[in-house]
């Protein structure tokens, strides 16, 4: 069992990390972008957007409530938790 995970520890160092980057991107681009675009006086506010699509359409966690603090709060929680991804804190944990 330990020879299985002394061959795999660098794939998933190096998944992991790159997963935590690659979300911690989006999260910043989401904190940018998302209120200019969908924000409540954006080009398509999420509420009107919302009226015109269904959930299983567009999933989404603003179905169940949207706001600019809301957005923000979410966003930099994101970004909190993928930066300690990607430094390793996330490693501390079982396998």
């Amino acid at each position: 069992m330990d020879s299985y995970f002394d061959g795999v520890w660098l794939t998933r160092l190096l998944l992991q990390r790159a997963l935590a980057a690659i979300f911690l991107i989006a999260f910043l681009v989401a904190l940018n972008q998302f209120k200019p675009l969908l924000g409540e006086r954006g080009l398509l506010p999420v509420p009107v957007f919302l009226k015109r699509v269904r959930f299983p359409q567009a999933p989404s966690i603003f179905f169940w409530h949207y706001s600019d603090r809301f957005l923000e709060v979410l966003a930099w929680t994101g970004i909190v938790l993928s930066t300690l991804a990607v430094i390793g804190v996330s490693e501390k944990g079982p396998i």
